[in-house]
């Protein structure tokens, strides 16, 4: 983490660094109070040369006792916790920054997958008292988009009925690419339209959905093939 080497020049500016680097490798672990000290000893085997002796004090790790949301309304404070899975709460709450921001792409992905493809985490604030930290997540979910007209373009083996029957996804659902990848590319719970195509032989085969118009909160895809024989 610190990339020091045998050899390299002391300066203020190294040890700052590698202090810094030691501290948030400790911090990112949970140990918000770390403290880090480095003595540079004298080293009699070399002329001119120092060893550098770090001392960590990392102290208790500070734990999440309190997480809370601010700007949702399409969902409840327990449903969005329930998908910070990585971000611990209460007992076992250790806060561990790499770690939530993992969980507020999943969060947004939980979001985008219910409809919401313009959600965005606005702000998130961490207040330390008495207890250890308090979490408050502030959110724009935005509005609820829904799928609208679904075309084809470039079927010639499958007409629109069948393939928009494998699709299987009606107008008027929530807008979820989510959802869309799956029901094109790879469907865990049934046939997906690349399965479709690859079974005849059409190895190649690819679609891109495309945004073709965005018109309140109802969304225009266009499904573009090529199948090369």
């Amino acid at each position: 983490k610190i990339t020091l080497i045998r050899g390299k020049v002391v300066t203020d500016a190294l040890l700052n660094n590698t202090r810094a680097q030691v501290r948030k490798f400790f911090v990112n672990k949970g140990y918000l109070d770390t403290k880090v000290n480095i003595l540079q000893v004298a080293d009699s085997s070399l002329s001119n040369s120092v060893a550098l002796r770090i001392n960590v004090d990392k102290g208790n790790k500070v734990r999440i006792h309190d997480i809370s949301f601010e700007g949702n309304k399409a969902f409840s404070d327990r449903k969005l916790k329930s998908k910070l899975k990585k971000t611990k709460f209460l007992t076992s709450g250790k806060f561990q920054k790499a770690e939530y921001e993992e969980d507020k792409k999943k969060l947004i992905e939980f979001y985008n997958a219910e409809g919401y493809r313009d959600a965005t985490v606005v702000s998130d604030t961490l207040v330390r008292d008495a207890q250890g930290l308090a979490l408050t997540v502030k959110v724009d979910e935005g509005p609820k988009y829904y799928f609208r007209h679904i075309t084809w373009n470039g079927n010639y083996l499958y007409d629109d009925k069948t393939l928009s029957g494998v699709l299987g996804i009606k107008p008027g659902s929530p807008y979820s690419k989510e959802i869309l990848d799956k029901r094109l590319n790879y469907n865990p719970t049934g046939q997906d339209v690349t399965s479709l195509y690859m079974n005849d032989g059409y190895l190649f085969f690819t679609i891109e959905p495309v945004e073709k118009k965005v018109e309140g909160d109802s969304i225009d895809i266009e499904m573009r093939l090529a199948a090369p024989a």
